[in-house]
């Protein structure tokens, strides 16, 4: 028998439903429950909200690992008026995939739309066991 891929999908909440999120460090910190190997892109990193920031510009999130970014150039963005970043207009350059068992994690946000009103923050850590 060959080797099996097990495939994982960590979502955590960064805030609460209701109060509008503000660009902030550690909106939550974790440690990973186990080693995995992210997916590429949209495929491996994903955010949604439950109310959609509107106005103009995007909700961007930015994920470290022990204290480094994971990201190079582009970081999770949800386009305003959107609740997911599937589809974003710039998809996340996820440059650090392999997240190792019991590392600290954090979420952070950079960027908020120009309403302020996105809520009911989450994110997606997608790929396989190592």
């Amino acid at each position: 028998a060959g080797h099996v891929t097990q495939s994982r999908a960590l979502e955590v909440a960064c805030s609460d439903e209701t109060t509008p999120i503000t660009v902030a460090d550690n909106l939550i910190k974790f440690r990973m429950p186990f080693a995995m190997t992210l997916n590429t892109g949209e495929d491996g990193v994903r955010a949604s909200l439950s109310t959609a920031g509107g106005t103009s510009g995007t909700t961007t999130m930015d994920i470290t690992m022990n204290g480094a970014s994971i990201f190079t150039t582009d970081l999770l963005e949800i386009d305003y008026g959107d609740t997911t970043s599937v589809g974003a207009t710039t998809e996340p350059n996820v440059t650090t995939t392999a997240l190792t068992d019991n590392a600290e994690i954090i979420v952070n946000c950079d960027v908020i739309t120009g309403s302020g009103a996105e809520c009911g923050l989450k994110i997606q850590l997608i790929g396989t066991l190592t």
